[in-house]
Parts: structure tokens; C-alpha cells; sequence
């Protein structure tokens, strides 16, 4: 599996913050003040980095950022880290990686 870290525009840490997965208890996904994204800037997404997590093809996980790291789940039951501000290379090497098994 492959995790890309993506840039647009200027959306401040407070417009992209969710406490959560799915942004509220509801999970809906949605967050209102988030404004990073527009028919204006998605054509300058570019990719900052990306890494490679798990074992299996299937992903039943969403990210989640913390304190500049980026956890993720794999199918396969493995854990990874990385850094949410990549590595200084285009394909970054994860910080650790716990089985949950």
C-alpha cells in the first residue's frame, strides 16, 4: 500500500485539524472550515512525498496525524509511522512499524 503526502494552496493547521477519524463523532467526513481545496488550486496538487506500508493490497485504515507523525493500518495487521513532513526524499522510510498481531 502507498501513502502519498499531498500540497495545495495555504489551509492553516487549525482549517485541516480533525480530532478524530471522520472528523466528528457521526464520521461524516466533512469538515466545514477546511478550505484548502478549490476548482482554483486542485490542478497545483503535487506530491511531497510517499511512502510504502503493509503487507497486503487492501486498505481498511485512514491516516492519522498526530504531533507531525502520520500513523496508518494495514490490512495485514502492521502499525506504521511516519514523519507528516516526509524525509527530504520522494519516497520516505517509515519511523517504526508494530505488528498488531
Amino acid at each position: 500500500m502507498a501513502l502519498i503526502g499531498c500540497t495545495a494552496g495555504s489551509a492553516s493547521a487549525a482549517e485541516a485539524d480533525w480530532p478524530q477519524l471522520g472528523q466528528t463523532p457521526a464520521h461524516h467526513g466533512f469538515n466545514t472550515a477546511e478550505t484548502g481545496f478549490s476548482l482554483g488550486n486542485v490542478a497545483g496538487l503535487f506530491t511531497d512525498w510517499t511512502v510504502t506500508y503493509g503487507q497486503s493490497t487492501a486498505d481498511e485504515s485512514s491516516p492519522v496525524v498526530a504531533d507531525g507523525v502520520v500513523y496508518i493500518a494495514g490490512a495485514d495487521g502492521g502499525v506504521s509511522a511516519f514523519a507528516a513532513g516526509g524525509c527530504g526524499m520522494p519516497s520516505c522510510p517509515a519511523l517504526w512499524r508494530r505488528s498488531t498481531r
